[in-house]
């Protein structure tokens, strides 16, 4: 069994795999594989883009907040910092490719969004009908069931680390429209629980794909 959390953090507590948190934090959630083909395209086009059209988007007074990993301050807690970030954002935003199923920590971040989904009754069928919006960059024969049973959005024309004038054009056109789905998501996040699961802190690295058959998020009691 993986030994249960129980550390204090800066927002509450996380206790036997339950975040005690006092409510949302973020409104997206970028979910990648560091280390791949996306790591780079997500740092310099996904997310800078998201940062500057998103609260184009949304009202006048309302504090957009984007959480990516390279928030993460030198000093902090690594994998609580994920966990409460995590537990705390309204929208997954996960850039789906084959080396993110291979990594467990991104396989846990998209299972748990999938089990809140779950949870609020939300089947995530369609593209903004739930909590969780990914961006695909390849065909997907290899993607789990799972990931398979929502729909995505393609950007496939973008797959590249570098774009030419032409094509970092027509992304940001994208990303704009992706910014209107995205808004309007966000106005219908539901109420902030915090009884929600969240991810434990260990589960099966060496074999990724037997923990699809399992829960990563620990039960609230």
């Amino acid at each position: 069994m993986p030994k249960s959390i129980n550390r204090s953090l800066s927002t509450g507590v996380i206790q036997n795999g339950v975040a005690k948190l006092n409510g949302y934090e973020n409104d997206i959630f970028i979910s990648y594989k560091r280390g791949a083909q996306t790591d780079d395209w997500v740092a310099n086009y996904l997310a800078p883009l998201i940062r500057q059209w998103l609260p184009e988007c949304r009202p006048p007074h309302w504090k957009t907040k984007v959480f990516i990993d390279r928030n993460i301050s030198i000093g902090d807690i690594w994998q609580e910092t994920l966990q409460q970030n995590l537990a705390q954002s309204r929208i997954l935003l996960p850039v789906f490719s084959n080396p993110y199923f291979g990594s467990q920590w991104c396989l846990d971040e998209f299972m748990i969004m999938r089990e809140r989904e779950r949870i609020l009754g939300l089947n995530g069928k369609k593209l903004t009908s739930g909590i969780i919006y990914p961006l695909v960059f390849w065909d997907g024969d290899y993607f789990p069931d799972a990931a398979k049973e929502i729909e995505w959005r393609p950007m496939h024309k973008w797959a590249q680390l570098s774009l030419n004038k032409k094509l970092r054009g027509s992304l940001e056109r994208e990303i704009r429209v992706i910014c209107e789905d995205l808004s309007k998501m966000i106005d219908a996040a539901p109420a902030f629980d915090p009884t929600w699961p969240v991810l434990r802190e260990s589960a099966d690295t060496e074999h990724p794909e037997q923990n699809m058959e399992q829960p990563f998020w620990g039960s609230h009691k």
